[in-house]
């Protein structure tokens, strides 16, 4: 569902290295309660019993140790660094250096948690206001692939007022994770395992391995990076959850210090429930059951976060696809109507997290509201209002990442005049002007900011007295 583009689309580099090199390091804070930076530094080539050093000048950090056979070093330091968080995005200086081998990298330190139904950053609750991106240059001229593309993309993520992005649905240029690192914006990363893959194929949980391994083997270090997820809409199955149960133990050996999840999607089943319990009384006027949505695949069991992906208003508008002739205004209308009185659920604990919502519209396609055009700019803007409305009365919410920050080359979308190959669903059109929607979201985000400002600043009142 989107364009993959073909050819090289990423720097291509040949590093001229001594014998024994540096080739991977961790540097890791345990928090304020632990008061110790750890981690490790891995050598390459002839490094048994070499001498390494690890500095943090700003930190007075000087660590002096030695490579075992294996190549590996093993640090713990005392050190209580200014944490890093998207309101300071605080980065330090780290040198590492052998007789040999020189690397360093501005890297920041934090810590982030699940406590209850609550993602925690540096031992506080954090709201993550977000949004998905797809790895395409900002005026649709293929992949992006350089810092100026990250920049823009980036830009227009803090111009919308975001803390988070969901980097999806494949692993993004390091240019974006590092400058998300300098910008104070949480990540999403992600391999492309999504819909219905070969799950009992060997080989295809060895590429997903090897493609997980090396994006974690890349930015293990990026403060940025907070969430690791293993799929996107997969179907439940068994094969499909012994894949996932190996990927789920391949990220908490090789990074336990974050945090796992899957975008998922709710069964037929929970649906077809929310159909014929509330959305098909409404529609004849009845009286109505709880509206109640269920997440209850079996992959929320792994993780640490459950992401959802759900479209109320665009793809089940038309009474789930199941009335025929019922599929139109009115139907459209009872669903807005009643959007609010949604409640997620899932049957596993743990904090939610809304990975995908919206509608598309195409820029310039105008229509009042009230009409209800679908693919109008009035019409995206009224659907994300009453998801708003929706999230607003969630309980286990921890965040949402609507679906996305700009139009995107689709060659499945066929509707000609109107999709044109592009999936619509973009804030911004494919050239980077702003929908209608774009200020709907970025003024909610304006108030959640300014209601956390104003929780921040009474607990900071009560600390002091």
């Amino acid at each position: 569902d989107w364009h993959n583009y073909g050819g090289l689309t990423r720097d291509v580099l040949i590093v001229d290295v001594p014998r024994t090199f540096i080739q991977n390091y961790s540097v890791q804070w345990g928090g304020e309660e632990a008061g110790t930076i750890e981690g490790f530094v891995q050598l390459a080539g002839d490094a048994s019993n070499r001498q390494i050093q690890l500095k943090i000048p700003e930190l007075s950090v000087e660590v002096e140790m030695r490579a075992g056979a294996d190549g590996r070093a093993i640090f713990e330091v005392e050190a209580q660094p200014q944490p890093w968080s998207p309101d300071s995005p605080k980065l330090y200086r780290v040198e590492i250096t052998t007789d040999e081998d020189r690397v360093h990298e501005d890297l920041g330190f934090r810590t982030v948690s699940v406590r209850d139904d609550q993602i925690l950053l540096n031992g506080e609750p954090i709201f993550l206001r977000g949004i998905s991106i797809h790895e395409e240059a900002g005026h649709g001229e293929g992949r992006a692939e350089s810092r100026e593309d990250a920049e823009r993309l980036l830009g227009w993520a803090e111009e919308l007022g975001v803390n988070f992005v969901r980097l999806a649905h494949y692993p993004h240029s390091e240019f974006m994770a590092r400058l998300a690192d300098e910008k104070g914006i949480l990540v999403w990363e992600q391999i492309p395992v999504y819909w219905n893959l070969d799950f009992g194929n060997p080989e295809t949980l060895e590429r997903a391995r090897r493609q997980l391994s090396e994006l974690i083997e890349r930015d293990r270090n990026r403060a940025s990076v907070i969430l690791w997820s293993i799929g996107n809409e997969t179907p439940d199955g068994e094969d499909r959850q012994r894949f996932m149960s190996a990927l789920a133990a391949e990220v908490r050996e090789r990074d336990p210090s974050r945090l796992l999840t899957a975008a998922m999607l709710t069964s037929g089943g929970a649906l077809g429930n929310l159909f014929l319990r509330s959305y098909l009384p409404a529609l004849l006027g009845l009286p109505t059951g709880d509206w109640r949505y269920g997440i209850d695949d079996s992959l929320a069991e792994l993780v640490d976060v459950q992401g959802l992906n759900q479209y109320f208003g665009w793809y089940y508008s038309g009474a789930l696809g199941l009335l025929g002739p019922f599929s139109s205004h009115f139907a459209r209308q009872v669903m807005l109507d009643n959007m609010h009185r949604i409640r997620i659920v899932s049957d596993h604990p743990g904090p939610i997290l809304v990975s995908e919502m919206g509608a598309g519209a195409k820029r310039g396609m105008r229509a009042p509201e009230e009409d209800l055009v679908i693919f109008s700019e009035e019409y995206q803007a009224l659907v994300y209002r009453r998801q708003i409305e929706m999230l607003n009365a969630q309980a286990s919410l921890v965040g949402v990442a609507p679906w996305i920050l700009k139009d995107f080359r689709a060659p499945g979308r066929l509707y000609q005049g109107v999709q044109d190959y592009w999936n619509r669903k973009g804030l911004l059109s494919d050239d980077g002007r702003e929908k209608l929607a774009f200020e709907v979201l970025r003024a909610w985000y304006k108030e959640l900011d300014a209601e956390e400002e104003s929780r921040g600043s009474a607990l900071a009142r009560r600390q002091d007295s």
